[in-house]
């Protein structure tokens, strides 16, 4: 008797062995064309998904006995579509504001006023030309004359070469007759003057005027000519000479000759001189001559 074992395996082998697979086509006969078909476009369509899918998603793996858990899809289900290819995105770095510090503080000082003191006038003088010539001059000497006294005063206003000169000469005389008193005499002049020569150190003048003599009992004027000579002798030492005549009505002659010390602007002078007086007889028909030298000194100023 078989056991029951073996008849269940009998049962299953006749089973397989009498039963047709709709899928295959039976014994020397061609399986359906269109079961064929079908199965050719569900191979198809399954290779077209295998390509199209990704590349199976490894994931890290859980630990065991780990509460994470996931569903699992149902059998004969569809399966999801796959997710797209990822994209690379590229993401520019926000533009950073520009951030400036703020500048520091700033104050407002008054300003104070500076004052600068001005500088002091300095006054420079340039020293004087060693020269003879000398646009204004003025000059007083006095000497003893005739046994009385003289005084002369001159003024000179000068150019380069023309000028103008007056001179004033007081005499003051004991009386010729012996008796008490005195007489005073004053001779006066005013000359063009021009000079012919005019260096530094020498000077040649000619002159032309007039001239006029007052005594107790005349009053005289005259033409007069004239020269004057100047010369430097060595450092502030000069020579001076002058010579003056006038030929009527009356007769005068002056002669001078001096030394002169220039430390400008004075002048120290020291010379002699001659004065000669003829009234050709104007008085009282008689001639009447009179000769006054003597020695003089006198200052005076140059500019």
């Amino acid at each position: 008797m078989f056991a029951p074992k073996n008849l269940l395996c009998a049962a299953l082998a006749a089973s397989l062995f009498f039963s047709a697979s709709n899928a295959e086509a039976r014994f020397g006969k061609r399986s359906n064309s269109s079961d064929s078909e079908q199965q050719k476009e569900e191979k198809k369509k399954d290779k077209e998904e295998r390509r199209e899918s990704p590349a199976p998603r490894v994931h890290d793996a859980s630990a065991v006995n780990s509460s994470s858990t996931h569903g699992a899809s149902p059998v004969g289900s569809s399966r999801p579509p796959p997710p797209p290819p990822p994209r690379v995105v590229v993401v520019e770095p926000a533009h950073e504001p520009d951030y400036y510090a703020p500048p520091p503080p700033s104050y407002y000082v008054t300003p104070v006023p500076n004052y600068v003191a001005p500088a002091p006038s300095v006054e420079v003088h340039s020293p004087r030309k060693d020269t003879l010539y000398s646009p204004l001059r003025l000059g007083l000497e006095a000497g003893s004359a005739g046994g009385g006294a003289q005084m002369n005063l001159s003024l000179a206003i000068e150019g380069e070469q023309l000028g103008l000169e007056g001179r004033l000469t007081g005499l003051a005389l004991p009386t010729d007759d012996g008796s008490g008193g005195s007489d005073s005499i004053t001779v006066a002049g005013v000359h063009l003057t021009y000079a012919l020569v005019a260096q530094d150190r020498l000077r040649w003048r000619v002159e032309a005027g007039f001239t006029s003599a007052h005594a107790p009992d005349l009053i005289v004027y005259g033409p007069s000519l004239g020269t004057s000579f100047e010369a430097r002798l060595g450092g502030p030492l000069d020579f001076e000479l002058r010579l003056q005549g006038t030929p009527f009505p009356y007769r005068q002659a002056d002669a001078q000759a001096a030394l002169a010390l220039k430390l400008n602007p004075w002048v120290l002078r020291a010379g002699w001189r001659t004065l000669l007086l003829d009234d050709a007889g104007l008085v009282d028909g008689e001639v009447h001559r009179d000769v006054f030298t003597g020695p003089f000194v006198g200052a005076g100023l140059i500019f």
